[in-house]
């Protein structure tokens, strides 16, 4: 199965938009299942109905899931929220690696 059980809105709180992209949104937010720093998890927030291929979308959070490295951000789970996919992961400051690439040329 792509998705975790259970709806995340019930352990995540305090949710503050850090992130837009052709996909979705993407928040910080607060889970309270979790303390001191580690309780801070970005969640991606895209919404079935926009996308125009859905099955890329799964097939990230399969890989995602799968393929864990120290040096790739790592992925907690992901939930269907209505016409939602959310992806719970590990947040990093620094902003998103589109934009560090953009700073860089």
């Amino acid at each position: 199965m792509v998705v975790s059980d259970g709806d995340p809105r019930d352990f995540l709180e305090d949710f503050v938009k850090i992130g837009e992209g052709s996909t979705g949104i993407v928040c910080l937010a607060r889970d309270r299942r979790r303390s001191g720093s580690d309780a801070r998890v970005a969640v991606k927030k895209m919404d079935l109905r926009k996308q125009q291929r859905r099955e890329l979308l799964f097939n990230e959070v399969v890989i995602m899931r799968d393929y864990q490295h120290p040096c790739i951000v790592q992925m907690f789970s992901s939930h269907l929220v209505g016409d939602e996919l959310w992806v719970l992961m590990e947040y990093l400051e620094g902003g998103s690696l589109t934009s560090l690439l953009v700073d860089i040329e």
